[in-house]
């Protein structure tokens, strides 16, 4: 089988998919995130073989053999080699040297040589153990004078070198003449995997390879994501090529490239169908691309140990297994409010975290949203995956980031004002203002306002409820000279700091002349809180503390907290949603 190294570009495989790309459990493998709670029966295996000739590490004293790793091995991977050469200097009192697999051009590596090889090296013996293995499986073995110690992939090298360590040095031993040999079975493990073939039309997967756009947006991040999700599945790891290669017979393509005319999906959907001898892929993104094979596999191949992908092969949907909540029927407008997490207070890579903020703003289409913690990095990827939305407000008079912005849908609104509005009193300057815009409607001229904030919080050494309270005086104030000035309805939304039966929560309430949509909706469709930690749910009623308001010529006919579509890897909040109609309402 083909094999290459795995050098996953973190700010994908850590998010993405945290969303932990590399599911390296390997008794038996996982199942891809997402996919299924249900485990394959343990079908891995221990196989050794008859020992080799005892291995020589030292003669007249002095250590005969050299610890090597790939020249161009990962800090991990270096780590291990380090790792081995110290226990073996450990054991045996030797000066063990260490290296990299560099041959000068022109000339082969010396067979001759005793060397312990650790990794994907370049040199023969590896090649000819690895041959044996897949994405989940390790070794150790004596080709000649060399002992290889390597795995599938990178990520579960530290097994192979761990059994080395443990097992294998048990054959060390000390000859008449006072040197050290090291004698020991071959062993290699064979992980079980979820399937155990499979094939587009009668060819093997292993055959192919995934091309992916070099200019598009689903790019090598998202290759090698679905490459990742097969090798969990099958264990074998296609090779990633982008579409500026020659095209071959055996390709699976994914996103856009020039192997096809434009892709169809949304930033939210995918489609997989077959278009000859190969599988399209059509999304627009890494994390739909990867979310797009695990569908595949959870609504098409699970169970089933042998699946052959035929010409007829279809399925399409949303990237996520979850449904967007529908609009209240009569609503005029669907307010959210997100705190969206910024990389420097806690967040993670912002790229694939704003992937899953595109598709859940696609699936859900809110007319404007109130956003905060929005940080420079999110302002450059939030136009290439906020599709059909225009972000305003991200600039304080200062000239500093805002964090607390506004998207609204540019098909439906025009801007007529906006503006940041700095508190008079906090403790942190940097994120508590309020960003503002007014809005007219393109097809009725009618206007709103729209409020983002990011109120104060309390910590162990200061209560901060006195800020709230300037706080809350100050846009209660910004909301009445907007209402004003404008003559149409105010929302405000935001992330408030506390919760809505506190202190500072009912002094806002009770001089906003609002309604707090998550109590006073017609509907209210789900109770759950808005607070989480990033990669968690909230549960049932707590850590409410995001909130969507509207002045009171509006009413909500529902409300709801998301907790789908991947929203517990986008941020340590949840997006808060309200569908609204304009007139008072009743009572």
């Amino acid at each position: 089988m083909k094999h290459r190294k795995i050098k996953t570009p973190a700010a994908c495989l850590a998010c993405l998919f945290t969303a932990a790309m590399l599911l390296a459990a390997c008794t038996p493998a996982a199942l891809p995130a997402g996919t299924s709670s249900d485990m394959p029966a343990d079908t891995s295996e221990e196989i050794t073989e008859a020992a080799a000739e005892p291995f020589l590490l030292s003669s007249g004293g002095k250590a005969v053999c050299t610890v090597i790793r790939p020249i161009d091995a990962s800090d991990d991977v270096v780590a291990q080699a380090i790792k081995l050469r110290e226990k073996l200097e450990k054991a045996t009192g030797l000066k063990v040297g260490i290296g990299n697999d560099f041959v000068k051009p022109g000339t082969v590596h010396n067979t001759d040589k005793y060397e312990i090889l650790v990794g994907e090296t370049s040199y023969s013996e590896t090649a000819e153990v690895m041959e044996e293995l897949r994405y989940n499986d390790y070794a150790v073995a004596v080709k000649g004078r060399k002992i290889v110690v390597t795995a599938g992939h990178e990520a579960i090298l530290s097994k192979a070198v761990s059994w080395f360590l443990s097992t294998g040095i048990e054959g060390l031993e000390k000859n008449a003449g006072g040197d050290f040999t090291l004698k020991f079975d071959d062993y290699r493990f064979n992980a079980a995997y979820s399937m155990d073939s499979l094939s587009i039309l009668g060819v093997p997967l292993d055959r192919y390879r995934i091309v992916y756009g070099k200019n598009g947006n689903v790019g090598q991040i998202g290759a090698d994501a679905v490459a990742e999700v097969f090798a969990q599945l099958t264990g074998y790891m296609l090779k990633t090529v982008p579409d500026t290669a020659a095209a071959e017979e055996y390709e699976i393509l994914v996103g856009s490239t020039n192997r096809l005319e434009k892709m169809t999906s949304t930033i939210s959907t995918f489609a997989v169908y077959m278009s000859g001898k190969k599988p399209v892929i059509d999304c627009c993104g890494p994390v739909t691309a990867e979310g797009a094979v695990r569908r595949m596999y959870s609504d098409k191949m699970r169970g089933q140990k042998d699946y052959d992908i035929g010409a007829d092969f279809s399925l399409s949907g949303y990237a996520s297994a979850d449904l967007p909540i529908e609009r209240a029927e009569g609503t005029d407008i669907r307010v959210m409010s997100y705190n969206i997490l910024c990389e420097k207070w806690g967040g993670t890579a912002t790229a694939p975290r704003a992937e899953l903020f595109g598709t859940m703003l696609d699936a859900y289409s809110p007319d404007v949203v109130g956003i905060q913690e929005v940080d420079s990095i999110w302002c450059k990827y939030i136009p290439m995956y906020c599709i059909g939305y225009r972000h305003i407000c991200t600039v304080r008079p200062d000239g500093g980031e805002n964090y607390s912005t506004i998207l609204y849908k540019e098909d439906k609104y025009d801007l007529v004002a906006s503006g940041v509005v700095p508190y008079s009193m906090s403790a942190n300057l940097f994120c508590r203002n309020m960003g503002w815009a007014i809005l007219s409607d393109k097809a009725t001229g009618s206007k709103i306002g729209i409020i983002s904030t990011h109120w104060d919080f309390d910590n162990a050494e200061n209560d901060r409820s006195s800020y709230r309270k300037v706080q809350a005086e100050e846009m209660a104030a910004k909301v009445a000279e907007l209402a004003k000035k404008y003559k149409c309805p105010v929302f405000t939304t935001g992330d408030y700091n506390c919760r809505h039966d506190s202190t500072s929560m009912n002094y806002f309430r009770s001089i906003n002349n609002m309604w707090c949509f998550k109590f006073d909706s017609v509907k209210l469709i789900n109770n759950f809180g808005s607070a989480s930690t990033l990669g968690t749910l909230p549960g049932s009623g707590g850590g409410v503390i995001d909130f969507v308001f509207g002045t009171k010529d509006t009413q909500a006919l529902s409300s709801f907290v998301v907790v789908n579509f991947d929203t517990k890897d986008i941020s340590d909040h949840q997006p808060v949603v309200s569908d609204i109609k304009f007139g008072a309402k009743a009572g």
